[in-house]
């Protein structure tokens, strides 16, 4: 499991995929904008997700894929 970022205070959470069959993510949102991201066998896309919260290019989980 991996968590990227800072979801103190967050007000949606949205699941993609299933953490049973393969991976899955959780992206933590806060007025709609991606605050955290916890993962499940998806190295890629908290490392992608990671470097674009720390460049504040407002990340968005949802145009990221879960890894099949």
């Amino acid at each position: 499991m991996a968590y990227v970022g800072h979801g103190k205070g967050w007000d949606e959470a949205e699941k993609k995929g299933d953490c049973k069959e393969g991976g899955c993510s959780v992206a933590f949102r806060k007025d709609g904008e991606l605050v955290a991201l916890g993962t499940v066998f998806q190295d890629r896309l908290s490392l992608e997700t990671e470097a674009e919260l720390e460049s504040g290019g407002g990340a968005d989980v949802r145009a990221f894929e879960v890894d099949d």
